[in-house]
C-alpha cells in the first residue's frame, strides 16, 4: 500500500500542473464563478500545512483581495460560505506558523463573513419563511424570494454553521457557538438529513423537503466539518454518530456500482458531451465536488482516528481506506497527473478541453483533493 509521502508526491505533482496552466497567482476565476476560487484556494493552504514543498501565500492574499469585493452583494449566499472556509482554514494556517501579522487580515474577513450570513437569517426567520436558515441566492429589495429559483439551503446554512463554529474555536465567544447551535438544529428540525445519512438540498415553501434536490456528493461533506466541531464544543458524541451516517450513506450510494470509486451524477455521460457543452458554468458545476467530499472526509477521518473508542477508531480506517482506493484509481487511471471527470475509467493519454481553464481547475481540484486527502490519513 503506498504511504502517505507517496500520496503527497503525487498531490504536489498535480497542484502544479494546475496552478501553471488554469489557476495562477492572479486567481483569475473571480468574480466569474465566485465560489470555485475560496474551494480551490482552500486545498493550497491545506496542502501548504502537509508539505513544505509548496507556497501559495500570494495566491490566497491575492484571492483574499478579489474575494473582498463582493462580501456585501454576491449573488449566491452558499458561494459566501466557502470564503468563510478558506479565511479559517487560512487564518489557523499561518497562526500555526507564528505568523500573526498575515493571519489576522484572514480572520477580520471570517468575521464579516459570519455577519452577513447571520443578517441573511434573521431578516427572514418568520415562519412564513420556515423559521431560519440561509437562502441559496440573497434576495434583493425589489424581488422577494420565489420558489423554486430560490429557497431554503441545506448548503448555505450548513456553510454558516461551519465559519460560526470554526470562529468559536478560535475565539471562545459564546456567540458563535449559538451561531452554529441554531444552524443544526434548524438543519433537524427541517429534515435536510435522512435515515440513510443523504443531505437533501431545499425546502419547498411549505417547508417541506424538495424531492427534486437531491444529495450530491459536496452536501454530504459539508455537513462533516460543522458536526466536528460542534462535537469538540460540546463533546456530545450524537454529532459524531450523525457524521458516521453521512459518511457511511455516502460511500455505500455515490460509488461506481461494485467498486468504492466516488460517482458524481455527471461522470457516467460526461464523455458523451462536446468541449463546448464541458465548458459551459452550469455544466461544470459538479466538477469539484468528488474532491470536496473528499476533503471533508479527509479532515474527519484524521480527526476521528485521533479519538480513544475503538468504533470511532475503525470508522476512521474505513474511511481512509475508502480515500485510498480513490486516490489509487486517480493516480492509475491517470498516470499523466492531468484529471477528468470519471475516475474509475482508465484514461492514460488524457489531454484537457482546450480554452476550458474553469472547467479544468476544477477537474484538477478534484485530482488532487482525493491525492491529498490520502496522504492525509495514510
Amino acid at each position: 500500500m503506498p504511504d502517505s509521502s507517496d500520496y503527497l508526491d503525487h498531490a504536489v505533482t498535480a497542484v502544479k500542473i494546475m496552478t501553471d496552466k488554469w489557476f495562477p497567482p492572479t486567481v483569475p476565476l473571480v468574480p466569474v464563478d465566485y465560489w470555485r476560487t475560496p474551494v480551490i484556494c482552500t486545498l493550497l493552504v491545506d496542502l501548504m500545512a502537509q508539505t513544505k514543498q509548496v507556497d501559495y501565500t500570494t495566491t490566497l492574499q491575492n484571492a483574499k483581495k478579489a474575494g473582498e469585493c463582493c462580501f456585501t452583494w454576491c449573488g449566491f449566499y452558499d458561494d459566501l460560505t466557502w470564503w468563510g472556509r478558506l479565511f479559517m482554514h487560512s487564518y489557523n494556517y499561518f497562526q500555526s506558523q507564528s505568523d500573526p501579522a498575515t493571519a489576522k487580515p484572514f480572520l477580520n474577513d471570517a468575521l464579516i463573513v459570519s455577519d452577513q450570513l447571520s443578517q441573511a437569517w434573521d431578516k427572514w426567520a418568520a415562519p412564513e419563511y420556515c423559521g431560519g436558515g440561509v437562502w441559496w441566492k440573497r434576495p434583493t429589495r425589489f424581488e422577494p424570494p420565489v420558489f423554486p429559483s430560490n429557497f431554503k439551503a441545506s448548503n448555505s446554512t450548513l456553510g454558516f454553521m461551519e465559519t460560526a463554529l470554526a470562529l468559536y474555536l478560535v475565539l471562545g465567544d459564546k456567540k458563535y457557538l449559538d451561531l452554529g447551535q441554531k444552524c443544526w438544529d434548524w438543519i433537524v428540525k427541517s429534515r435536510y438529513i435522512d435515515d440513510k445519512g443523504l443531505v437533501w438540498g431545499a425546502l419547498t415553501p411549505d417547508c417541506t423537503i424538495d424531492p427534486n434536490n437531491v444529495p450530491v456528493l459536496s452536501l454530504q461533506g459539508e455537513a462533516l466539518a460543522p458536526l466536528w466541531y460542534l462535537y469538540q464544543a460540546t463533546k456530545n458524541t450524537e454529532y459524531l454518530d450523525i457524521a458516521d451516517r453521512i459518511a457511511h450513506g455516502t460511500m455505500s450510494t455515490m460509488v461506481w456500482e461494485g467498486t468504492q470509486i466516488m460517482q458524481d451524477r455527471d461522470d457516467a455521460t460526461w464523455a458523451s458531451h462536446d468541449d463546448a457543452w464541458k465548458r459551459k458554468t452550469d455544466n461544470s458545476g459538479d466538477t469539484p465536488f468528488k474532491g470536496l467530499f473528499a476533503t471533508y472526509l479527509g479532515e474527519y477521518a484524521k480527526n476521528l482516528s485521533g479519538l480513544s473508542n475503538p468504533a470511532r477508531q475503525q470508522n476512521a480506517a474505513t474511511y481512509a481506506a475508502f480515500l485510498r482506493a480513490n486516490a489509487d484509481a486517480v493516480w492509475t487511471n491517470y498516470p499523466g497527473h492531468m484529471f477528468s471527470m470519471d475516475w474509475h475509467t482508465l484514461d492514460e493519454n488524457y489531454q484537457p478541453i482546450p480554452d476550458a481553464d474553469e472547467t479544468n481547475a476544477s477537474m484538477q481540484y478534484s485530482g488532487v483533493a482525493v491525492l491529498a486527502a490520502a496522504a492525509l490519513v495514510s
